[in-house]
């Protein structure tokens, strides 16, 4: 099974072009082959999560 993980790094959420852009290819891909395993990671969710925890040390 083939995997695809999705960075995503836009703060600009469902108006970023590059999302959407992602994620049609995604959607082709998985109309051509529904094995395949998609996985999004934002990259905000990561910095927010560091604010959160306190971690100043972590820079994206």
């Amino acid at each position: 099974m083939a995997r695809i993980l999705n960075i995503i790094s836009s703060p600009r959420g469902s108006e970023s072009n590059s999302i959407k852009l992602a994620n049609a290819i995604i959607t082709k891909i998985k109309q051509n082959d529904p094995g395949v395993d998609a996985e999004g990671f934002a990259l905000s969710d990561v910095k927010e999560k560091a604010l959160e925890d306190g971690i100043a040390s972590i820079v994206l």
